[in-house]
């Protein structure tokens, strides 16, 4: 196998070794598909020929779908890993932040006129009730409702 055909082979099979749990499950699967990748490998002349026909021979979707279907490895990050993504985490925090607060006001200027707009709706409720208009004012509001479902039906038959 050419060199540059072995590291397109390599690094599919590498990926799923390394990030992907082989169980007893998808061993066979897994093992199939090196059989496949590698033979095809040997039949290219160069790796724009293997990625061709990786992709037109199924391969890529076979590989697409174990990594979709196989579970991740689990992975215990180093204290070099934490670092790096707490100052990540920081540093989107820090060039993000207007942003950030904007959505924050943003939410609660919508929490609390969704409250508000609830509260009013039910002390109307409870005034239509004190005055006992409350019952007419459901039969006019269903009958409303009807004559809209009504006409819409026939708005929507004359297209």
């Amino acid at each position: 196998m050419k060199d540059d055909v072995k590291i397109c082979v390599d690094s599919r099979v590498d990926f799923i070794v390394n990030y992907l749990d082989i169980t007893p499950n998808n061993r066979d699967e897994f093992e199939k598909f090196v059989n496949d990748i590698t033979a095809l490998g040997e039949r290219c002349g160069d790796y724009s020929e293997f990625e061709n026909r990786f992709a037109s021979e199924g391969l890529s979707d076979r590989f697409n779908s174990m990594v979709g279907r196989f579970p991740q490895k689990t992975h215990k990050m180093t204290k070099e890993e934490k670092d790096f993504s707490k100052a990540t985490f920081r540093q989107m925090l820090k060039d993000n932040k207007e942003e950030i607060i904007s959505d924050i006001v943003g939410d609660a200027a919508d929490t609390a006129r969704i409250h508000a707009e609830g509260e009013l709706i039910a002390k109307n409720r409870e005034r239509m009730i004190e005055e006992g208009v409350y019952d007419d004012y459901t039969i006019a509001s269903n009958a409303a409702d009807d004559i809209r479902t009504v006409f819409g039906l026939f708005k929507k038959r004359k297209k």
